[in-house]
């Protein structure tokens, strides 16, 4: 499937590549410093966010789900543009640990891979990479855990090492629609807004189902390969809500 996608990619736009003058003022080129932001609904790195209580500390209300990072496109036809950027998240993750039979929380922190289709509106205006405009992404997720034994500067029992004692790596691949807008000021500086929606790339049409399906997953090995198991559930189900919508601002410059 993912080959498929990139294929798709690729065979669109050699399709339409040389069909008309590509570019902004002959400009095809732009790069950006982008974050995204949405409502959380917790737990954040800061313990924020949801209505639950870890370690017998009580979360906070608000909190707000954030990534941050890089972002490139280049135009191929008048009205079509390939984008990449890599961002980078930090968010919480509550994670059972089945040494202690109790829930612990993570640091959750990672980088994102985004490869991007974009297409200009041009009955309003549009010229690529100026206006509006509709994207999808491919994105790959890698992800590390690190175990927190202190809340908001506060330590937690227990502490034994073992509660750590696994290694807190997994990957999420993910699919995003992404609807925006781009503003070029004084023919160089480059102003975006967005709206994106992301999913979980794997069994998309049975979404409700895998839900449940990994959180009563059987875990089989020892405790330690069942709380490695359980934390990449954990991690997973935790990325469906921490990238299933969001607001993206950036700025950049169009080169050239």
């Amino acid at each position: 499937m993912i080959r498929f996608f990139c294929l798709l990619l690729i065979v669109t736009a050699l399709h339409t590549a040389n069909a008309q003058a590509p570019g902004y003022l002959g400009k095809r080129f732009y790069a950006k410093i982008e974050g995204m932001a949405s409502l959380s609904f917790g737990p954040t790195s800061k313990n924020n966010g949801a209505s639950q209580t870890y370690y017998d500390y009580e979360s906070g209300g608000f909190g707000a789900d954030t990534r941050y990072g890089l972002s490139a496109g280049y135009a191929i036809s008048r009205h079509q543009a390939l984008a990449f950027s890599v961002s980078h998240l930090k968010t919480g993750l509550l994670c059972e640990n089945l040494y202690f039979e109790r829930d612990f929380f993570y640091q959750l922190k990672g980088n994102t891979l985004s490869l991007g289709y974009l297409w200009f509106k041009t009955e309003k205006g549009a010229i690529a990479p100026y206006g509006t405009y509709g994207g999808l992404h491919l994105q790959k997720s890698f992800l590390n855990g690190k175990f927190d034994n202190t809340i908001n500067g506060t330590t937690q029992s227990p502490t034994n090492p073992k509660a750590a004692a696994i290694d807190p790596k997994t990957t999420y691949w993910s699919v995003g629609l992404e609807f925006g807008h781009n503003a070029i000021i004084k023919d160089k500086i480059v102003l975006n807004y967005a709206f994106h929606v992301n999913l979980p790339l794997l069994k998309l049409p049975f979404l409700v189902n895998w839900m449940d399906d990994i959180s009563n997953a059987n875990r089989e090995g020892s405790l330690e390969e069942q709380n490695k198991s359980g934390f990449e559930t954990s991690a997973k189900e935790r990325m469906i809500t921490h990238n299933l919508f969001g607001v993206k601002l950036g700025i950049g410059l169009l080169a050239f």
